[in-house]
């Protein structure tokens, strides 16, 4: 019967799922047909003086994800200016706009934490999430500053990308 075949189809792709040779995200996809599970790697300044551990964008459905973290050594000059490029598909770069400064879409002040949890009292970054090129770019705007000690740190920025055809602001 039908329902008995509809059954035996679900279980099939129930197993797939279990031994992992189907993905459940992998297809889904907004109006205009672009994957709405998507992901890549940012691309680090070589010039910052510090160890990148991760430099990654993703987009989860409607949510756009960018991460940048590494360490600093110690006595190390962290100089003002761009750490990281991630370059994003042109549909999503088309449904993010600025919202102040012409470029930029967000900024955060990142505290550097030692492995004791000690801080970099004199020096959080203030880091911006700007347009850029092909992507944003993600910069550092504080003024150089000497580390007193290895220090580490994370910065994550969260969007939202809708599900309509871009509007010109």
């Amino acid at each position: 019967s039908e329902l008995y075949d509809n059954e035996v189809d679900l279980d099939s792709k129930i197993d797939d799922i279990k031994d992992g040779t189907t993905h459940l995200f992998e297809n889904i996809t907004d109006a205009q047909g672009h994957k709405r599970f998507v992901e890549g790697d940012g691309v680090p300044a070589e010039d910052t003086n510090i160890n990148v551990t991760y430099c990654r964008w993703s987009l989860s459905g409607t949510h756009l994800m960018v991460v940048f973290a590494g360490n600093i050594d110690n006595d190390v000059t962290v100089p003002a200016g761009t750490y990281a490029q991630y370059n994003l598909p042109q549909w999503v770069r088309d449904k993010i706009f600025p919202v102040f400064a012409s470029t930029r879409i967000e900024i955060k002040e990142v505290q550097l934490y030692g492995d004791d949890w000690t801080t970099e009292e004199h020096y959080p970054f203030a880091m911006v999430l700007t347009k850029h090129g092909d992507g944003l770019a993600l910069i550092n705007v504080n003024y150089p500053a000497v580390t007193t000690k290895e220090r580490f740190f994370r910065v994550q920025f969260d969007l939202l990308i809708d599900n309509e055809q871009p509007v010109n602001p």
